[in-house]
């Protein structure tokens, strides 16, 4: 929710800011969807305490999922714009139909393939993105890259750097926290390069900006990257239950919105269109905590390993991350909650596999002759795409059970080209990147397969 939430609070100021009319002494904003006030009307020349009159736009009436990337780099006071690590990476998601939503954390150390670069941590995405002019920069790159790990459509990003952070936490007053445990930090990354230590002790805690943001970074638990990215979603609802709970605080927000849009507008980049900011953010104030879902890609999901080069990092394990996608952003699922403690039963996959548009291509991998060529006919039939057919790559036809890889994150597809094939249950395809492949599934068909 933080990524609509600040995204909203950014569109608010932005608005307010250029609904101005110097000339006629008059001003109409479009202020903050989350915590809407009573309309009023404005008289006599803007001062500093001039009443403002709220006018709301009308919620998003869509009906489409909507999926948001949110990242958080360390940029710090002289650096430039790109070559920036993401130290924070989570996806938002908010179902309009169902009004829920769910939030993703996904650490900062997972060794995925980056599309066009091979594999690598994927808090590098943002970093090489920006660095090699990829078109959109580095968080197009970070969006192509948490689509192929999840298998989902990414439709926006949000970037947004620690300073702004600080700084918003420190106009609303600060946040409350119930922190867990005592945190002790005699490391903790200062912004000229070098250490402090932070401590921090464990219960209720009102934390000012700083205090805040070392809270959500530091490392110094027992389940470090895990344990910090589990800190970063209660701060995240701290935030929320802040400036939606006291109608104080947004008209406080308003008096200072021509310096925090300075900085904002500095620290915070979207590819989001302001009105859909707006209406989405509206729609967002009316889903209730509790069906809002919340995970974190975490133990259960990976495996550490160490690399040829010594790095040790997290590799995603895709069954299980298969698993915790759709508990999480299918309408109807098990809680992630219920899926990481290993109950309940997963939602599966979606249907739609048309909306996929999927680029398919068949091999036979059987010394049954033409086989895929009467596969092809099969499945055109029932509305695939199919793109090319041949013999296997690798030269073999003995092929007992048929191979699924699915280059684009396309499950849907992949169970019902299953199901018109007679192959129950759908396998676990592979996951791979190559985008010299043209298709974004190739089927290896074995004995298994069935086909007029």
């Amino acid at each position: 929710m933080l990524g609509l939430f600040a995204l909203s609070v950014a569109a608010s100021i932005y608005a307010f800011n250029w609904g101005r009319d110097f000339s006629a002494n008059q001003v109409t904003a479009v202020i903050d969807i989350l915590q809407p006030a009573p309309l009023a009307t404005v008289t006599g020349p803007i001062t500093d305490t001039s009443v403002v009159r709220f006018e709301l736009p009308k919620p998003w009436n869509g009906k489409e999922r909507i999926n948001l990337l949110l990242l958080g780099i360390d940029q710090r006071a002289g650096d430039g714009e790109k070559g920036h690590r993401t130290d924070t990476m989570m996806v938002l998601s908010l179902d309009p139909v169902s009004l829920s939503a769910a939030m993703l954390s996904i650490p900062r150390d997972l060794w995925v393939p980056i599309p066009g670069y091979g594999s690598d941590r994927i808090n590098t995405a943002n970093y090489k993105g920006d660095l090699d002019d990829y078109p959109g920069g580095g968080p197009a790159l970070a969006k192509k890259t948490v689509e192929a790990l999840l298998g989902v459509p990414i439709n926006y990003y949000a970037r947004i750097n620690f300073t702004a952070f600080e700084d918003f936490v420190d106009r609303i007053g600060g946040v409350t926290v119930d922190v867990p445990e005592d945190i002790v930090d005699k490391r903790y990354p200062t912004s000229s390069f070098g250490t402090e230590t932070f401590t921090v002790t464990r219960g209720i805690r009102t934390l000012d900006g700083a205090t805040a943001l070392k809270y959500a970074r530091t490392r110094a638990t027992f389940g470090g990257d895990f344990d910090r990215a589990r800190r970063q979603q209660q701060v995240i609802f701290a935030v929320r239950d802040k400036v939606t709970g006291d109608p104080r605080t947004l008209p406080a927000l308003l008096a200072g919105s021509d310096e925090l849009w300075s900085n904002l507008k500095n620290s915070l980049k979207t590819d989001m269109p302001l009105d859909l900011i707006q209406r989405l953010a509206l729609l967002a104030k009316d889903v209730d905590r509790k069906n809002i879902r919340t995970a974190v890609i975490d133990q259960n999901y990976t495996e550490n390993v160490t690399t040829p080069e010594g790095y040790q990092v997290e590799v995603p394990v895709q069954t299980e991350i298969r698993k915790l996608r759709n508990a999480l952003f299918t309408a109807g699922a098990n809680t992630a909650a219920e899926i990481q403690k290993g109950g309940g039963t997963v939602a599966p996959a979606p249907t739609d596999w048309k909306a996929e548009n999927a680029r398919i291509i068949v091999l036979n991998g059987t010394e049954q002759v033409g086989f895929a060529s009467r596969v092809r006919q099969l499945l055109e039939g029932r509305g695939f795409l199919i793109v090319d057919v041949g013999n296997s790559l690798d030269g073999r036809f003995d092929y007992v059970k048929t191979q699924f890889t699915d280059y684009a994150g396309k499950p849907a597809t992949v169970s019902a080209v299953a199901e018109a094939l007679g192959i129950r249950p759908a396998p676990d395809p592979r996951r791979e990147i190559n985008p010299a492949v043209g298709a974004d599934i190739v089927i290896v068909l074995g004995l298994d397969a069935k086909a007029p």
